[in-house]
């Protein structure tokens, strides 16, 4: 609690103070993360991989990519925070918006409508 209020109370002026250290490290660190963090789109990742691994991986609930997070694994983390931070401020009655993307929708839609690891994967 205490660095979310340090971050929206000060949060401009302490990033103001720190851009240049931030520069200097994205400068140092840019060598190695820029080839990590450049993902494959699909159909990169179809010609490194075969098709078919490529579509299992996309419409499967626990097969994960290399490296990557299966709907399984993103449903343990979308639904717990689903349900410690949004549910109690809907059944409070509070609007709540959320901004989501694929397996994190699919993952509550999982939820909310009571769906088995099978339904899910024909359904989203």
């Amino acid at each position: 609690v205490i660095p979310q209020a340090i971050c929206s109370r000060y949060g401009l002026y302490v990033g103001s103070n720190f851009v240049g250290l931030v520069r200097v490290l994205m400068i140092i660190c840019f060598p190695i993360a820029y080839p990590i963090g450049k993902g494959l789109n699909k159909q990169e990742t179809a010609d490194r991989y075969e098709k078919e691994q490529v579509h299992e991986w996309r419409r499967s609930y626990d097969t994960p990519p290399p490296n990557g997070e299966s709907l399984k694994m993103c449903a343990e983390r979308a639904v717990a925070s689903f349900r410690d931070q949004i549910e109690p401020q809907l059944l409070s009655g509070k609007n709540v918006m959320i901004a989501a993307h694929g397996n994190s929708l699919r993952s509550i839609i999982l939820y909310l409508d009571k769906l088995t690891s099978q339904e899910v994967i024909v359904v989203c």
